[in-house]
Protein backbone atom coordinates (compact mmCIF):
# COMPACT_ATOMS: atom_id res chain seq x y z
CA UNK A 1 0.00 0.00 0.00
CA UNK A 2 1.33 3.41 -0.97
CA UNK A 3 2.40 5.57 1.99
CA UNK A 4 0.32 8.71 2.46
CA UNK A 5 1.54 12.08 3.74
CA UNK A 6 -0.96 14.20 5.64
CA UNK A 7 -1.04 18.00 6.02
CA UNK A 8 -1.24 18.90 9.71
CA UNK A 9 -3.14 22.10 8.91
CA UNK A 10 -6.01 20.84 6.78
CA UNK A 11 -5.81 17.03 6.93
CA UNK A 12 -5.38 16.54 3.20
CA UNK A 13 -3.41 13.44 2.12
CA UNK A 14 -0.72 13.27 -0.56
CA UNK A 15 1.08 10.49 -2.38
CA UNK A 16 4.54 12.03 -1.92
CA UNK A 17 6.47 14.34 0.38
CA UNK A 18 7.02 16.66 -2.59
CA UNK A 19 3.28 16.95 -3.13
CA UNK A 20 2.82 17.79 0.55
CA UNK A 21 5.62 20.37 0.41
CA UNK A 22 4.14 22.04 -2.67
CA UNK A 23 0.76 22.13 -0.98
CA UNK A 24 2.23 23.67 2.18
CA UNK A 25 3.84 26.38 0.07
CA UNK A 26 0.46 27.40 -1.30
CA UNK A 27 -2.47 29.13 0.36
CA UNK A 28 -4.96 26.54 1.60
CA UNK A 29 -7.96 27.04 -0.61
CA UNK A 30 -11.44 25.76 0.22
CA UNK A 31 -12.33 23.72 -2.84
CA UNK A 32 -15.68 22.12 -3.68
CA UNK A 33 -16.15 19.33 -6.18
CA UNK A 34 -16.93 21.75 -8.96
CA UNK A 35 -13.62 23.57 -8.50
CA UNK A 36 -11.77 20.27 -8.44
CA UNK A 37 -13.29 19.12 -11.70
CA UNK A 38 -13.18 22.35 -13.73
CA UNK A 39 -9.72 23.39 -14.80
CA UNK A 40 -10.06 23.71 -18.55
CA UNK A 41 -10.51 27.43 -19.13
CA UNK A 42 -8.09 29.72 -17.32
CA UNK A 43 -7.89 32.46 -19.94
CA UNK A 44 -9.82 35.01 -17.88
CA UNK A 45 -7.68 35.32 -14.77
CA UNK A 46 -9.85 38.04 -13.31
CA UNK A 47 -12.84 35.74 -13.00
CA UNK A 48 -11.10 32.39 -12.49
CA UNK A 49 -8.17 31.04 -10.52
CA UNK A 50 -6.19 27.87 -11.00
CA UNK A 51 -7.09 25.15 -8.54
CA UNK A 52 -4.75 22.19 -8.27
CA UNK A 53 -5.81 18.88 -6.81
CA UNK A 54 -2.58 17.77 -5.21
CA UNK A 55 -4.05 14.40 -4.19
CA UNK A 56 -3.33 13.21 -7.72
CA UNK A 57 0.28 12.30 -8.40
CA UNK A 58 0.04 13.32 -12.07
CA UNK A 59 -1.29 16.75 -11.10
CA UNK A 60 1.58 17.21 -8.66
CA UNK A 61 4.04 16.39 -11.38
CA UNK A 62 2.28 18.60 -13.95
CA UNK A 63 2.05 21.58 -11.61
CA UNK A 64 5.70 21.11 -10.69
CA UNK A 65 6.67 21.24 -14.35
CA UNK A 66 4.60 24.37 -14.87
CA UNK A 67 6.45 26.00 -12.00
CA UNK A 68 9.77 25.10 -13.55
CA UNK A 69 8.87 26.46 -16.96
CA UNK A 70 7.70 29.72 -15.49
CA UNK A 71 10.93 30.06 -13.57
CA UNK A 72 9.35 29.73 -10.13
CA UNK A 73 6.17 28.85 -8.29
CA UNK A 74 3.61 31.55 -7.52
CA UNK A 75 3.93 31.20 -3.77
CA UNK A 76 1.87 33.67 -1.81
CA UNK A 77 2.72 31.91 1.42
CA UNK A 78 -0.33 33.46 3.08
CA UNK A 79 -0.94 30.85 5.76
CA UNK A 80 2.77 30.39 6.41
CA UNK A 81 3.21 34.11 6.93
CA UNK A 82 0.28 34.30 9.30
CA UNK A 83 1.54 31.38 11.39
CA UNK A 84 4.91 33.09 11.66
CA UNK A 85 3.36 36.25 13.08
CA UNK A 86 3.29 38.37 9.94
CA UNK A 87 -0.10 39.80 8.95
CA UNK A 88 -1.11 40.25 5.34
CA UNK A 89 -2.78 43.48 4.25
CA UNK A 90 -5.42 43.79 1.58
CA UNK A 91 -4.06 44.35 -1.93
CA UNK A 92 -4.07 47.90 -3.27
CA UNK A 93 -2.53 47.62 -6.71
CA UNK A 94 -2.68 50.60 -9.06
CA UNK A 95 -2.84 48.89 -12.45
CA UNK A 96 -3.19 52.20 -14.29
CA UNK A 97 0.55 52.77 -14.23
CA UNK A 98 2.94 50.73 -16.36
CA UNK A 99 5.80 51.28 -13.95
CA UNK A 100 5.83 50.63 -10.22
CA UNK A 101 6.85 53.36 -7.82
CA UNK A 102 9.13 52.75 -4.84
CA UNK A 103 10.24 55.60 -2.60
CA UNK A 104 13.81 55.10 -1.44
CA UNK A 105 12.75 56.00 2.09
CA UNK A 106 10.47 52.95 2.15
CA UNK A 107 13.33 50.52 1.51
CA UNK A 108 16.19 52.41 3.20
CA UNK A 109 16.41 49.85 6.02
CA UNK A 110 16.56 46.83 3.73
CA UNK A 111 19.92 45.15 3.09
CA UNK A 112 21.52 46.87 0.11
CA UNK A 113 24.75 46.26 -1.77
CA UNK A 114 26.37 48.76 -4.12
CA UNK A 115 26.89 52.53 -4.01
CA UNK A 116 24.09 54.83 -2.92
CA UNK A 117 24.54 56.96 -6.06
CA UNK A 118 24.12 54.03 -8.48
CA UNK A 119 21.73 55.08 -11.28
CA UNK A 120 19.71 51.84 -11.23
CA UNK A 121 18.41 49.67 -8.41
CA UNK A 122 17.52 45.99 -8.55
CA UNK A 123 15.15 44.89 -5.79
CA UNK A 124 14.87 41.17 -5.09
CA UNK A 125 11.83 39.99 -3.15
CA UNK A 126 12.86 36.67 -1.71
CA UNK A 127 12.09 33.85 0.67
CA UNK A 128 15.18 32.12 2.04
CA UNK A 129 13.22 28.87 2.07
CA UNK A 130 12.19 29.18 -1.59
CA UNK A 131 14.08 26.63 -3.75
CA UNK A 132 13.82 28.83 -6.86
CA UNK A 133 15.34 31.77 -5.00
CA UNK A 134 18.13 29.50 -3.86
CA UNK A 135 18.72 28.23 -7.39
CA UNK A 136 18.84 31.79 -8.74
CA UNK A 137 21.46 32.61 -6.10
CA UNK A 138 23.57 29.66 -7.24
CA UNK A 139 22.64 27.01 -4.67
CA UNK A 140 21.56 23.53 -5.81
CA UNK A 141 18.10 23.37 -4.22
CA UNK A 142 16.12 21.35 -6.79
CA UNK A 143 16.59 17.55 -6.95
CA UNK A 144 17.66 15.94 -10.20
CA UNK A 145 14.15 15.33 -11.44
CA UNK A 146 11.56 17.19 -13.51
CA UNK A 147 13.20 20.53 -12.78
CA UNK A 148 16.03 19.66 -15.11
CA UNK A 149 13.88 20.10 -18.20
CA UNK A 150 15.02 23.70 -17.98
CA UNK A 151 18.56 22.79 -17.04
CA UNK A 152 20.21 23.54 -13.73
CA UNK A 153 19.40 27.12 -12.77
CA UNK A 154 22.11 27.17 -10.11
CA UNK A 155 24.79 26.53 -12.74
CA UNK A 156 23.99 29.88 -14.34
CA UNK A 157 25.43 31.70 -11.31
CA UNK A 158 23.03 34.58 -11.92
CA UNK A 159 23.74 36.48 -8.72
CA UNK A 160 27.53 36.16 -8.98
CA UNK A 161 27.45 37.53 -12.54
CA UNK A 162 25.16 40.36 -11.50
CA UNK A 163 27.45 41.24 -8.62
CA UNK A 164 30.60 41.13 -10.72
CA UNK A 165 29.29 43.06 -13.71
CA UNK A 166 26.90 45.57 -12.15
CA UNK A 167 27.07 45.80 -8.35
CA UNK A 168 30.86 45.85 -7.99
CA UNK A 169 31.18 48.27 -10.92
CA UNK A 170 28.85 50.74 -9.20
CA UNK A 171 26.14 50.64 -11.87
CA UNK A 172 23.38 49.23 -9.67
CA UNK A 173 22.29 48.93 -6.08
CA UNK A 174 20.99 45.51 -5.11
CA UNK A 175 18.32 45.57 -2.40
CA UNK A 176 16.77 42.54 -0.71
CA UNK A 177 13.18 42.60 0.53
CA UNK A 178 11.70 39.95 2.83
CA UNK A 179 8.77 37.71 1.91
CA UNK A 180 9.11 34.60 4.11
CA UNK A 181 6.67 31.79 3.33
CA UNK A 182 8.35 28.57 4.48
CA UNK A 183 8.64 27.10 8.00
CA UNK A 184 11.37 28.95 9.97
CA UNK A 185 11.92 31.38 7.10
CA UNK A 186 10.87 34.37 9.22
CA UNK A 187 13.71 33.62 11.65
CA UNK A 188 16.12 33.24 8.73
CA UNK A 189 15.20 36.67 7.39
CA UNK A 190 15.53 38.24 10.82
CA UNK A 191 18.95 36.61 11.26
CA UNK A 192 20.13 37.94 7.90
CA UNK A 193 18.87 41.42 8.71
CA UNK A 194 20.66 41.30 12.06
CA UNK A 195 23.92 40.33 10.34
CA UNK A 196 23.47 43.26 7.96
CA UNK A 197 23.03 45.63 10.91
CA UNK A 198 26.06 44.13 12.64
CA UNK A 199 28.41 44.24 9.62
CA UNK A 200 27.00 44.85 6.15
CA UNK A 201 30.15 43.42 4.54
CA UNK A 202 29.22 39.97 5.91
CA UNK A 203 25.65 40.03 4.71
CA UNK A 204 26.19 38.73 1.18
CA UNK A 205 28.06 35.61 2.30
CA UNK A 206 25.70 34.97 5.21
CA UNK A 207 22.55 35.25 3.11
CA UNK A 208 23.96 33.15 0.31
CA UNK A 209 24.87 30.43 2.81
CA UNK A 210 21.29 30.50 4.13
CA UNK A 211 20.19 29.35 0.68
CA UNK A 212 22.92 26.73 0.44
CA UNK A 213 22.08 25.24 3.85
CA UNK A 214 18.32 25.73 3.70
CA UNK A 215 17.51 22.04 4.27
CA UNK A 216 19.24 22.25 7.66
CA UNK A 217 17.14 25.08 9.07
CA UNK A 218 13.84 24.57 7.21
CA UNK A 219 10.98 23.09 9.21
CA UNK A 220 8.35 20.59 8.12
CA UNK A 221 9.12 17.73 5.76
CA UNK A 222 11.44 19.92 3.70
CA UNK A 223 14.22 20.25 6.25
CA UNK A 224 15.91 19.14 9.45
CA UNK A 225 14.26 21.89 11.54
CA UNK A 226 17.47 23.12 13.17
CA UNK A 227 17.29 26.91 12.70
CA UNK A 228 19.13 28.08 15.80
CA UNK A 229 22.10 25.74 15.36
CA UNK A 230 22.35 26.43 11.65
CA UNK A 231 22.15 30.22 11.93
CA UNK A 232 24.82 30.22 14.65
CA UNK A 233 27.08 27.98 12.56
CA UNK A 234 26.72 30.20 9.50
CA UNK A 235 27.36 33.35 11.53
CA UNK A 236 30.53 31.87 12.98
CA UNK A 237 31.72 30.67 9.59
CA UNK A 238 31.40 34.11 8.00
CA UNK A 239 33.16 35.80 10.92
CA UNK A 240 30.15 37.45 12.56
CA UNK A 241 29.37 37.68 16.26
CA UNK A 242 26.92 34.81 16.58
CA UNK A 243 25.84 35.72 20.11
CA UNK A 244 25.06 39.29 19.09
CA UNK A 245 23.06 37.99 16.14
CA UNK A 246 21.02 35.70 18.38
CA UNK A 247 20.31 38.52 20.81
CA UNK A 248 19.25 40.73 17.91
CA UNK A 249 16.90 38.08 16.51
CA UNK A 250 15.41 37.45 19.95
CA UNK A 251 14.86 41.10 20.82
CA UNK A 252 13.70 42.40 17.45
CA UNK A 253 10.07 42.20 16.44
CA UNK A 254 8.61 41.40 13.06
CA UNK A 255 8.04 44.98 11.96
CA UNK A 256 10.90 45.10 9.45
CA UNK A 257 9.69 41.96 7.68
CA UNK A 258 6.08 43.08 8.01
CA UNK A 259 6.87 46.40 6.34
CA UNK A 260 8.39 44.59 3.37
CA UNK A 261 5.39 42.28 3.05
CA UNK A 262 2.98 45.21 3.22
CA UNK A 263 4.91 47.18 0.63
CA UNK A 264 5.24 44.33 -1.86
CA UNK A 265 1.59 43.37 -1.52
CA UNK A 266 0.59 46.97 -2.22
CA UNK A 267 2.49 46.93 -5.52
CA UNK A 268 1.52 43.60 -7.07
CA UNK A 269 -1.48 41.35 -6.54
CA UNK A 270 0.18 37.98 -7.15
CA UNK A 271 3.43 37.23 -5.42
CA UNK A 272 5.87 34.64 -6.73
CA UNK A 273 9.39 34.40 -5.37
CA UNK A 274 11.86 35.38 -6.54
CA UNK A 275 10.33 38.64 -7.70
CA UNK A 276 12.46 41.47 -9.07
CA UNK A 277 11.89 45.19 -9.54
CA UNK A 278 14.39 46.97 -11.79
CA UNK A 279 14.58 50.74 -12.25
CA UNK A 280 14.93 53.87 -10.14
CA UNK A 281 12.89 56.11 -7.88
CA UNK A 282 12.78 58.80 -10.55
CA UNK A 283 11.75 56.59 -13.49
CA UNK A 284 9.84 53.89 -11.64
CA UNK A 285 10.40 50.14 -11.77
CA UNK A 286 9.53 47.25 -14.03
CA UNK A 287 8.69 43.91 -12.40
CA UNK A 288 10.14 40.55 -13.36
CA UNK A 289 8.88 37.35 -11.74
CA UNK A 290 10.66 34.03 -11.43
CA UNK A 291 14.24 32.75 -11.46
CA UNK A 292 15.15 34.72 -14.56
CA UNK A 293 18.47 34.25 -16.32
CA UNK A 294 21.32 36.70 -16.04
CA UNK A 295 21.04 37.44 -19.76
CA UNK A 296 17.39 38.43 -19.42
CA UNK A 297 18.06 40.65 -16.43
CA UNK A 298 21.15 42.27 -17.93
CA UNK A 299 19.19 43.36 -21.00
CA UNK A 300 16.64 45.10 -18.79
CA UNK A 301 19.35 46.66 -16.62
CA UNK A 302 21.23 47.93 -19.68
CA UNK A 303 18.03 49.49 -20.98
CA UNK A 304 17.39 51.16 -17.62
CA UNK A 305 20.97 52.46 -17.55
CA UNK A 306 20.50 53.83 -21.05
CA UNK A 307 17.28 55.55 -19.96
CA UNK A 308 19.14 57.17 -17.09
CA UNK A 309 21.89 58.39 -19.44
Amino acid sequence: MTEKFTCDDCGREFDSKRGLHIHQSQKHIEEDEENHSSSEDNNNEESKKAIFNFNNRKTVYASFLIGVLLGGFLIGGLNALNTQGVDLPSVNNDSSSDRIQFASSNISDDPTLGPSDAPVRVIMVTDYGCPWCAEWMGADAIPDDAARVNGRIDNNQNYDKLKENYIDTGEIQFTVMDYPAHPNALQAHKAANCIYEQDSSLYSEFSKTLYERRTEWLGGDSGQDMPDQTFRSIAQNVGANATAMEQCVSSSGNSEVQNDVNLVRSKVDRIGTPLFFIGSEEEGYVSLSGAQSYDTMSKIIDQELQNQG
